[in-house]
Order: C-alpha cells, then sequence, then structure tokens
C-alpha cells in the first residue's frame, strides 16, 4: 500500500481452535510503501 495519509482497516473471521490453529503477521515499509502479509494455519 502507497503512503498517501490514507486509512486502512480490515477484519477477518473464522471458527478458531487456540490449540491447533495460529496465525502469523509480518509489517514492513520503507519510504513509500507499507505492507502488511498475515498467513492463517487452521486444522481440519
Amino acid at each position: 500500500m502507497q503512503k498517501s495519509g490514507a486509512g486502512l482497516h480490515t477484519a477477518s473471521s473464522c471458527y478458531w481452535d487456540s490449540t491447533t490453529d495460529g496465525s502469523c503477521t509480518v509489517k514492513w515499509e520503507n519510504k513509500s510503501m507499507y505492507f502488511i502479509v498475515t498467513v492463517f494455519g487452521l486444522a481440519i
């Protein structure tokens, strides 16, 4: 996402089992861009 001063809101939902499911979010930025990557791991 380009850094232009605008805001960003995101949301996600699911049935979550904290003993078997997990997630990892990585945030990175430079002088002109901002990156957010979220990976979800869910047991079936």
